[in-house]
Formats: C-alpha cells, structure tokens, sequence
C-alpha cells in the first residue's frame, strides 16, 4: 500500500568537503585532510590542477547537484550537475578562490566551500 502523505521532502543541507586536490592529474599530498588546509600555493609551472569534491547527503547521491566557481577565471557558477570535481589548465600567476557548493537530492543547496589557491611567477 501506498500512501503520498508519506513522501517527505530532504531538508538536510549537506555539508560540501574538498576530496582531492590534484597537480597534472598527480595527488597533492598535503599531510592532512583538505578540509583543514587554509590554502594552496603554487609555482607557475604547476598551472594545470583540479579539485574533487562531495556533498555530503547520502539519501540518494547521484541525485546531488554541484556549482564551483575559480575566482579570477570563472565568470559566473559552473554548474557541474552530478560531476564531482573540477579542472583547470593554463592558470596565469595570480591570486584566486575555488568555491564549490553542493544539493541534496531535492535541490537544498548549502554555503560554498572555499579554497584559496596562489601561484606565484618564480
């Protein structure tokens, strides 16, 4: 028997957490979790790197959304529907922000992740 009384909607807003951080497709080991790393500084020649990411809502994850943006690069959100993470290629030096954001499986989106990233010219 079925009852649509029964259907309630997802009202946890997950928590969005850095999984990976990525360097020509090479795992930066960074001695501890990402979640705890205030910021990533590299060389210019380290111009080609990409981050993984999660909500952490598991009632129905393939159904979790995503939205990064690279401050300085990224106009607007990218929205990335259910594609964890994000790559960028030919970063000039500079000083930017990752920011990610994440849905539950009924569209309740949290506050953004953020990670500042610097490169640095030599």
């Amino acid at each position: 028997m079925f009852h649509p009384g029964w259907i309630r909607d997802n009202h946890h807003i997950p928590p969005v957490v850095l999984t990976d951080f990525r360097i020509f497709d090479k795992p930066l080991s960074v001695g501890q979790s990402l979640g705890f790393v205030r910021e990533i500084t590299l060389s210019y020649r380290q111009n080609f790197f990409s981050f993984g990411f999660a909500a952490l809502d598991y009632t129905a994850p393939q159904k979790n959304q995503y939205k990064y943006m690279l401050e300085g690069i990224d106009p607007d959100w990218v929205r990335a529907g259910n594609r964890r993470y994000a790559s960028y290629t030919n970063i000039s030096p500079g000083e930017y922000v990752f920011k990610v954001m994440g849905s539950n499986n009924d569209g309740v989106w949290n506050n953004q992740a953020a990670l500042p990233v610097s490169m640095f010219s030599k």
